[in-house]
C-alpha cells in the first residue's frame, strides 16, 4: 500500500505524547498537557501539596496548581509552628530549673535544641520556596476574547478583457479584553509578605494562559509580544507582567478598577496565505437598456491555499458590509439602483466621478446559487471605453489561519470554570477597476439547446454505475481537482423502486468555471437505480444515467466557442470519471457515514 505525506499546520497538542485532548497547562511555561500527563499538585482530598498558591485567596476553590514533567516539584510549607513549640518547652524547661536542674535544664537544652534546628529548617524551606516562587496570580474579569484577520487585495479587469487578482499578505490578531478588580489588587499584599518581598521589590504577574484551537498556521509579528507572553509551540498565549504601572494595577479615583488589553498580531503562514482574492467582479450592460443600465456581479469562491487545500473549510461569507462604485459623471445623474435598501448616492461637486454606495449586502438566490447583484440606471448612455472603480469590504466567519477558537486557562493551569465566547472573524478589503472595453450587449449560450446540438447527447446512460453518495463524492472530489468550482451538491431523497430492494435517486451538482471574467455555469444531473441486498443499508449494484448543461454568456465569436468547449470537456471527463465507477460495489453496512449522508460543496477557487 502507498503512503503519501499529507502537511498540517501546527494544532495544540500535549507537551508530553501529542495527545490533542489538552487538560491544563503547566503554570510555570505554559505547556499543553492531556489528562494523562497533567501533574495536579494536590493529594486524593483535593488538598493542595504544593503550597505555591497557599494563603492567596485560592484555597477551597479546587482550581487545581498543574506542573509539567519539568517543573513538577512540592513546594513545602513553613515549620514556624514547630519552633514555637520548642520555643515553648525552653521557656517550660526554665522553669523546671527551680524545682529540678537535671530535669529543667534537660528541657531547656532539648526546646533550644529543637527551636533553632527547626527555624534552620524553616528558613531553607522559605528560601527554596522564593527560588521557584510563581507570578502573583490573578484572576480577571475576560471582557473580550477575539480573533480578527484583514486581507487585502486588488482586482483589476483590463481593457483587453484580461482578468487579474493579487492579494497582500494577509494579517491577524488575537486581543483579549480583562478587567482586574479591588480583591485581586489586594492579592499583592499577602503575596509579598508569603515571600518576603519589600514593597519596591519588583513583581511579575500571571493572568492566565489561552491555548488556540485548530490547527492554527501563523507567525507571530517580530517585535509586537515580549518573549514571555509566548509559550512552546505557536498556539500558546501567556497574560503576564510587572505590577508596577501595569494598567491591570493602575487605577484613579473614578476607577475601582484595572482594564487592560492585550494584543498578539500575527501573519499567516505561507501555506496557508491565498495568492489572490477569489472574488469575481463581473461587469455587464443590460439588454435593451440602450445602454443606460450597468450589471455588477460579485461572486465569492472558497479561499484556498497551495499547500493547505482545506483552508475554505474555516470560512463563511457572511456579506458586504460597504461596496462603493465610482462611475462618471457624464453618464448623468442616477435614475434607480437595485438593490434600493441602504443604498447611497454622492454627486461630486467637482471631480469626473459619482460614487453609489451600498451598506451591510447580503447574497441572496439567483438562478440557485448566491450571489450578489448590482443594477443602476443612469440618465444617459454609458461609455463604451470608460472604467469603474471601486471599493468593498466583506465580512467572514471563521480564519484563514485556521483557528476556530480559545481555551482560557487560570493562572494556576486549570481550565477558567466558564469559558468566555471567543468572536473568530476575517474581514476582506478589495480595491478594483474595471473597464468596459471588453463589455457588449450580451447573449445567452445554453447547452445542449435543441437542433443547435444535435452531436451533444442530451443524456448518457451509463450501466452498473451506482447513482449512491460514494459516486458523487468521487465525482465532486474529480470536479475540484481538475479546477472546476462545486457550488452546490443536492442529494432528493430516495424513492421506492419497481420493486423490493430497488430505489430510485436524483442528485443535483451546480458549479461553475470563469473564463476570463465571464462565468460559465453548468448543471449535472445524475439519475438511477440502486439495488440492495435484503436488509441492507447499502446499494451493491445499480446502473446511472447522467444530463450536462452548461449555461454562458458571450459577446463574442470566441466566447460562444470558448462556452461550447465548457461543455465538450466537462461530458468528456463526466463519463471518463463515471466509467472508473462501473462493477463498483462497496462491501459492507459498516460505513459510518449512512445512507443519507450528503457531501457538502467543495473546491478551491476557479482557474483563472
Amino acid at each position: 500500500m502507498l503512503l503519501s505525506a499529507e502537511e498540517h499546520a501546527p494544532q495544540a497538542r500535549c507537551g508530553t505524547c501529542g495527545s490533542p485532548d489538552i487538560l491544563s497547562v503547566c503554570h510555570h511555561c505554559g505547556t499543553c498537557l492531556c489528562r494523562k500527563h497533567s501533574r495536579r499538585a494536590a493529594d486524593a482530598a483535593g488538598r493542595p501539596v504544593s503550597r505555591e498558591f497557599e494563603g492567596l485567596g485560592f484555597d477551597g476553590k479546587q482550581v487545581g496548581v498543574y506542573h509539567c514533567a519539568e517543573h513538577d516539584h512540592t513546594v513545602q510549607g513553613g515549620l514556624l509552628i514547630v519552633v514555637l513549640i520548642g520555643a515553648a518547652v525552653a521557656i517550660a524547661g526554665a522553669f523546671v530549673l527551680l524545682a529540678s536542674i537535671p530535669a529543667g535544664l534537660a528541657l531547656l537544652v532539648a526546646g533550644v535544641g529543637v527551636a533553632i534546628g527547626f527555624y534552620l529548617a524553616h528558613r531553607r524551606r522559605l528560601a527554596a520556596a522564593r527560588m521557584v516562587r510563581p507570578a502573583l496570580p490573578v484572576v480577571p474579569t475576560l471582557d473580550l476574547v477575539s480573533v480578527q484577520e484583514t486581507i487585502r487585495g486588488e482586482i483589476d479587469l483590463a481593457a483587453d478583457g484580461k482578468y487579474t487578482s493579487v492579494a497582500e499578505q494577509a494579517e491577524g490578531a488575537v486581543a483579549v479584553v480583562m478587567t482586574l478588580t479591588r480583591p485581586d489588587r489586594e492579592r499583592l499584599s499577602a503575596y509579598r509578605a508569603k515571600y518576603g518581598l519589600a514593597a519596591d521589590d519588583p513583581v511579575e504577574f500571571s493572568a492566565g494562559f489561552a491555548v488556540l484551537s485548530g490547527e492554527a498556521g501563523l507567525i507571530y509579528e517580530p517585535g509586537h509580544v515580549e518573549e514571555n507572553r509566548l509559550v512552546p509551540g505557536s498556539t500558546g498565549l501567556a497574560f503576564s507582567g510587572v505590577v508596577s504601572g501595569h494598567p491591570l494595577f493602575s487605577t484613579g479615583r473614578s476607577r475601582s478598577a484595572g482594564q487592560w488589553t492585550v494584543r498578539f498580531p500575527y501573519r499567516l503562514h505561507w501555506g496557508r496565505a491565498p495568492r489572490s482574492i477569489p472574488l469575481w467582479i463581473v461587469p455587464s450592460l443590460a439588454p435593451g437598456s440602450d445602454r443606460r443600465v450597468l450589471q455588477v456581479e460579485l461572486d465569492w469562491a472558497a479561499f484556498g491555499a497551495p499547500r493547505y487545500k482545506d483552508v475554505h473549510r474555516y470560512l463563511e461569507f457572511l456579506q458586504f458590509d460597504t461596496i462603493e462604485l465610482d462611475v462618471p459623471t457624464d453618464w448623468g445623474d442616477v435614475q434607480r439602483v437595485e438593490p434600493a435598501a441602504n443604498a447611497v448616492i454622492s454627486q461630486h461637486e467637482t471631480g469626473p466621478t459619482q460614487t453609489i454606495q451600498w451598506r451591510l449586502l447580503s447574497p441572496a438566490m439567483h438562478d440557485g446559487t448566491e450571489r450578489t447583484i448590482l443594477r443602476i440606471r443612469f440618465e444617459k448612455r454609458i461609455g463604451e471605453t470608460d472604467t469603474v472603480t471601486g471599493r468593498l469590504r466583506a465580512s467572514f466567519t471563521g480564519s484563514l489561519s485556521g483557528i476556530t477558537g480559545a481555551h482560557m486557562y487560570w493562572p494556576t493551569g486549570g481550565g477558567w470554570p466558564q469559558q468566555p465566547e471567543v468572536s473568530v472573524a476575517m474581514e476582506a478589503q478589495v480595491k478594483f477597476s474595471l473597464s468596459l472595453n471588453a463589455v457588449r450587449y450580451q447573449a445567452v449560450r445554453v447547452i445542449p439547446d435543441g437542433d443547435k446540438d444535435l452531436s451533444r447527447a442530451s443524456v448518457d446512460e451509463i450501466p452498473r454505475v451506482i447513482p449512491d453518495h460514494r459516486t458523487v463524492i468521487a465525482l465532486t472530489n474529480k470536479l475540484s481537482r481538475w479546477g472546476y468550482y462545486v457550488k452546490q451538491v443536492t442529494g432528493h431523497p430516495p424513492r421506492d423502486g419497481g420493486h423490493a430492494n430497488l430505489t430510485n435517486r436524483v442528485w443535483d451538482i451546480a458549479g461553475r468555471e470563469y473564463k476570463g471574467v465571464f462565468p460559465v455555469d453548468f448543471h449535472i444531473t445524475l439519475t438511477g437505480e440502486e439495488e440492495h441486498r435484503c436488509g441492507g443499508i447499502h446499494s451493491t449494484a445499480g446502473n446511472a444515467a447522467a444530463r450536462l448543461a452548461v449555461r454562458g454568456s458571450y459577446v463574442d465569436e470566441g466566447m460562444r466557442m470558448a462556452v461550447e468547449t465548457v461543455w465538450d470537456e466537462l461530458h468528456e471527463r463526466l463519463l471518463t470519471e463515471l466509467r472508473t465507477q462501473q462493477g463498483f460495489a462497496p462491501g459492507g453496512d459498516g460505513d459510518s457515514r449512512g445512507e443519507g449522508w450528503i457531501p457538502p460543496p467543495a473546491g478551491p477557487p476557479p482557474r483563472q
